[in-house]
């Protein structure tokens, strides 16, 4: 919301038609996130700061604001939401379990019924439609990201990159590990790792990660 709202002031702005800015190179999360609303990288500055006795490069990248994506926001939600989501769950889900021959509609919805906690979910949303969700429990010290999810139409805009970093957030503010659970076949252990997160496990069908807390800044 603060870089839409950036984003806005800019152009608000009589002639003003680029925004640019820098990210450094390896967060993953912020990159995704100014991606999600259109930014383009243009070029990687070398050694641009020193931190902790090692230098880091920036990205380098620019708006044009005519050409500005829809900025997703997140809510609470309540109870009688508990069906959509699980059609959710199941429109995401579909193509990775049909691949392994394990796709049940049924019961993959009654597996996210079963667990649901409106206290710990938040829906994705682009004006009024409900376009994803997520779920963050905690465990032990650290957090679980439970469930994550963006329905097929709407993936590849960087929706789970700004899910990513809002969750990444207020782990780093409590210095909080983060856990999370991918189907060993499903593409997202790619955006998983892209993004972080380290292999500690892998099971019969799910692999494991683990994202340690970054020094906040």
């Amino acid at each position: 919301m603060l870089v839409a709202a950036a984003i806005d002031y800019a152009k608000a702005r009589p002639g003003l038609e680029v925004v640019t800015l820098t990210v450094t190179k390896g967060n993953a999360p912020a990159e995704g996130l100014y991606r999600s609303v259109g930014f383009q990288s243009f070029g990687i500055e070398p050694m641009a700061i020193r931190s902790g006795g090692a230098y880091l490069s920036k990205v380098h990248m620019w708006l044009e604001l005519g050409h500005m994506s829809v900025v997703p926001s997140f809510r609470t939600v309540d109870e009688s939401e508990g069906e959509e989501l699980a059609r959710i769950r199941v429109e995401a889900m579909r193509e990775s379990l049909e691949r392994i021959g394990r796709f049940d509609e049924a019961r993959a919805k009654a597996r996210f019924l079963s667990s649901f906690v409106p206290a710990y979910t938040r829906a994705v949303v682009i004006g009024a439609q409900l376009v994803g969700f997520f779920v963050v429990r905690p465990e032990g010290r650290g957090l679980l990201l439970d469930h994550l999810y963006v329905r097929p139409v709407h993936q590849g805009q960087g929706i789970g990159s700004l899910i990513l970093a809002k969750v990444f957030a207020e782990a780093d503010a409590k210095q909080q590990v983060v856990k999370v659970g991918a189907l060993r076949e499903s593409r997202s252990n790619e955006f998983y790792v892209r993004s972080g997160f380290v292999l500690v496990e892998s099971a019969e069908h799910d692999n494991y990660y683990e994202r340690l807390p970054q020094n906040v800044r």
